[in-house]
């Protein structure tokens, strides 16, 4: 049983190119990602993998099997969907009002009750904080007087080129960059929404801890995890990360309190299917039902 948890290299590296904006240094990545051993050997050990036909492949989300299918000839008898799971005990939405009030007071003196959208990750540029960026500057044009919103960015970056672009499109009040945090869970439920613009995720945990929160989610069909999100029910997802007009467009849809709660009830019962407990469960059987094939095999 093989469980490619990162997704599909070939996938990655493809949809890494189209996270960088500037084509020169897309040409320049290119061509050190060609010259890579690093990747060169990712590659031949994953292609090695997929020439095999007596292992079962576990998919954490159906883009995942989608992108199976999309670079290698490999059976699809052969490959199993397999959600992720998210701990659901470790997101306590009794707790949630102590926790909002705790990081709201730290980090909002001016205005606590503004709409907080969120953005988690550690690798900023993949991710898509650039577009949210332009997104926010649109926002900040385009929303109602009295209406403030702050965009709190918790994880690992390089975070001066990002406050340098927030300043040139005159948003950057918007942005406050928190840096990595053992206390996740405090963060998304001081939020309001999570906003997820990212170029690759086979199943990002950032959404399924966001939906045990009780965030609604705004995302993009190259999240694997967007697949539990309907749209106008649980959030949105955008076909195209790049397209920060829209992705503007539905964060200022959450302005309506009244909605983004409704959707907050809604994604907190979508995610309660998809237990740690579930997931065990699931990989528990699929390890007895190839220990009964292997059994009854001819060289069992």
């Amino acid at each position: 049983i093989y469980q490619p948890r990162g997704g599909i290299h070939m996938a990655y590296l493809q949809r890494e190119l189209k996270s960088i904006n500037n084509p020169i240094l897309r040409i320049v990545k290119l061509l050190s990602l060609k010259i890579s051993l690093r990747h060169f050997l990712i590659k031949r050990i994953e292609k090695a993998i997929f020439e095999r036909r007596d292992i079962i492949v576990v998919a954490i989300s159906k883009m995942v099997k989608r992108d199976i299918h999309s670079f290698y000839d490999f059976p699809e008898q052969n490959i199993r969907v397999i959600f992720n799971s998210i701990d659901l005990n470790k997101f306590d939405l009794n707790k949630k009002k102590k926790y909002r009030k705790e990081i709201r007071s730290r980090y909002l003196s001016d205005d606590k009750d503004c709409l907080v959208l969120l953005f988690a990750a550690n690798n900023f540029r993949l991710k898509g904080l650039r577009n949210l960026i332009y997104a926010a500057a649109l926002m900040k044009k385009r929303v109602k007087p009295g209406i403030p919103f702050r965009i709190f960015v918790i994880g690992k970056g390089k975070k001066a080129i990002y406050e340098r672009l927030a300043t040139r499109l005159g948003c950057k009040n918007e942005f406050i960059f928190i840096g990595k945090t053992c206390h996740a869970e405090k963060f998304y439920a001081a939020a309001d929404v999570l906003a997820q613009p990212t170029f690759y995720d086979p199943c990002s945990r950032s959404t399924l801890e966001a939906m045990a929160s009780g965030l609604p989610v705004v995302t993009s069909s190259y999240n694997g995890a967007s697949e539990l999100v309907e749209d106008g029910v649980h959030g949105f997802v955008l076909e195209d990360p790049l397209d920060y007009a829209l992705l503007s467009e539905k964060l200022m849809v959450f302005t309506d309190k009244s909605l983004r709660e409704r959707m907050g009830i809604n994604v907190r019962k979508k995610i309660e299917k998809y237990s740690l407990q579930r997931n065990n469960q699931e990989m528990l059987d699929l390890c007895e039902e190839m220990a009964q094939i292997m059994k009854t095999s001819p060289d069992g």
